[in-house]
């Protein structure tokens, strides 16, 4: 049974990758018999707050009859996952977004809640918190502050579109990472039968 969060938040998944390493839409390829989509957003359900898929094409999805999520459009979908999470933060009004890939099959859910339960002791200066493992950041697994919003805009001004440099740039806290399986990224087909 998912328990409440404490503090305002949503999920983002981001589907809006041209996916060129796969040959195909990642997010609608299988994992285990499943949608890489769907093992994502079953990971998100278990925190029971408000989830939006950000895609340029929601059409794609239609016949995964998506329970629980809406759609946020996308139109910057040359610009990476950071003008995803932008694009998201325009359209949610929580305080804090947990910012998903939509390749990550592996995601816990039960350790995304536990990592939800922390927000409410993050510094109010800090703008992100971010898995760090093996001096490694995983932004696309994050919670951000819906406030980072006008610190995107200015970067992804300059043309910059890097996740990373972007973090450098901010104030962020590390959150801990026990089982680096949950990171599974799956871009390629061979991706597809690893185990991590």
């Amino acid at each position: 049974m998912t328990q409440q969060v404490d503090v305002s938040l949503s999920v983002l998944i981001l589907a809006g990758g041209l996916s060129t390493r796969m040959g195909t839409d990642k997010a609608l390829v299988c994992y285990e018999g499943l949608p890489l989509l769907l093992h994502v957003l079953q990971a998100a359900q278990n925190l029971d707050v408000p989830i939006a898929i950000v895609t340029p094409w929601p059409e794609r999805y239609a016949a995964l009859e998506l329970q629980d999520a809406t759609f946020i459009a996308e139109t910057c979908i040359t610009q990476g996952p950071i003008s995803g999470l932008l694009c998201g933060l325009e359209h949610t009004s929580s305080e804090w977004v947990l910012l998903l890939a939509c390749d990550m099959p592996k995601l816990d859910g039960h350790v995304l809640e536990t990592w939800s339960r922390s927000l409410k002791e993050v510094p109010s200066d800090v703008l992100a918190l971010v898995p760090r493992y093996e001096n490694r950041w995983e932004p696309l697994c994050a919670f951000y502050r819906s406030r980072c919003l006008s610190s995107l805009k200015s970067y992804l001004g300059t043309g910059r579109k890097s996740f990373y440099h972007w973090l450098a740039e901010n104030p962020i806290q590390a959150l801990s990472v026990d089982n680096l399986s949950m990171f599974l990224n799956c871009n390629r087909r061979e991706d597809l039968t690893l185990e991590v």
